[in-house]
């Protein structure tokens, strides 16, 4: 027999309801410029010639490429599949020079202002960063000043004794409270995995258009990680998309799209 001790439904806000705060898009901004410097002495330090650039970028993209080709595949100019790989990875032998010679002139000093360019180009990002930012973000980390699903979330799990106070009208316990799912010295470690894993599963899910083979995918992984931090002595049902212990994205109604935590005990 098992009992449902724990139920939380967190409705997630859609995009066109948040507006990213000028003050986190400045930073964002002002952080870019204020590092340009120290961005290209990485890049350089990490690509710093031509064999690196060959081990770091064109050989990896060459063995990823020559995954995704179907084998079978030949050109309109009659290349095969194989031909095509080779000649792919020819051609990034020597694009190293090109990669250097851009990455420098934009980071070169022009009108005594170091890395002009690269500052414009973080300028004309500004409104992508937070349009983005408003669609894959803050819709799972809340805005500044507060808590949105994915900390609600790691703090329900853990038993925090602040998350009802931090509850709003999006979210709705159906079940019980809040519930520790793993053994209390592995707290730290569970919110450390689970709040970027339900950012990046949300993210994945927006840039989707919210397909529910894509909600799956991303929900069979979340409850993987989870599962591997829960405390086998309280004897629960173990977590898995849809199953009777689980923390899914998924649709609660149409056109409302959320959080769904569910906590169930054998008895």
């Amino acid at each position: 027999m098992s009992t449902i001790v724990s139920h939380l439904k967190i409705m997630i806000p859609s995009d066109s309801s948040l507006t990213t705060p000028d003050e986190l898009v400045e930073k964002w901004v002002e952080g870019f410029k204020r590092n340009a410097r120290s961005i290209n002495e990485r890049r350089k330090k990490r690509i710093p010639n031509g064999e690196a650039f060959t081990q770091r970028v064109s050989g990896v993209s060459s063995k990823v490429y020559r995954q995704v080709i179907n084998p079978a595949f030949v050109s309109r100019a009659g290349l095969s599949a194989q031909e095509i790989v080779n000649r792919q990875a020819n051609n990034l032998k020597y694009a190293y020079k090109k990669y250097d010679d851009n990455l420098n002139a934009v980071y070169e000093t022009v009108d005594g202002i170091e890395a002009k360019r690269f500052k414009e180009r973080v300028e004309q990002a500004r409104q992508h960063y937070a349009d983005g930012t408003a669609r894959k973000t803050l819709p799972f980390t809340g805005i500044p000043g507060s808590r949105g699903p994915m900390a609600i979330t790691c703090l329900w799990l853990t038993d925090d004794p602040i998350v009802e106070g931090e509850l709003s009208g999006a979210t709705e316990i159906l079940e019980g409270g809040p519930f520790m799912i793993t053994r209390p010295e592995m707290r730290s470690s569970l919110k450390a995995s689970l709040a970027p894993r339900l950012l990046q599963a949300g993210a994945a899910i927006v840039d989707s258009g919210f397909d529910l083979a894509i909600m799956k995918q991303e929900n069979d992984i979340t409850n993987s990680i989870v599962q591997g931090f829960v405390n086998h002595s309280l004897h629960l049902e173990p977590f898995a998309t849809g199953g009777a212990s689980h923390i899914d994205y998924g649709p609660f109604q149409e056109g409302i799209f959320g959080l769904d935590i569910l906590v169930t005990q054998r008895t």
